[in-house]
């Protein structure tokens, strides 16, 4: 299954901006290359040390 990073992105904003986040940016940008990982390694165990970007994860893993 491929990530389509703009649906992603736009999911991030939606949930950032209804929960009040304050984060939003650091998610949005790291976006694109937590797409591309799990898109290349969906067997693998990630782990996102960024705790200002988990919003992304969040987004990524409910996607998939």
């Amino acid at each position: 299954m491929r990530l389509d990073v703009l649906k992603i992105k736009k999911r991030i904003a939606q949930k950032g901006v209804k929960t009040k986040c304050s984060h939003i940016a650091s998610s949005l940008g790291v976006a694109s290359l937590l797409c591309v990982i799990y898109d290349n390694f969906p067997d693998e165990i990630i782990i996102l040390s960024e705790g200002h970007t988990c919003l992304a994860q969040y987004v990524i893993l409910n996607e998939l």
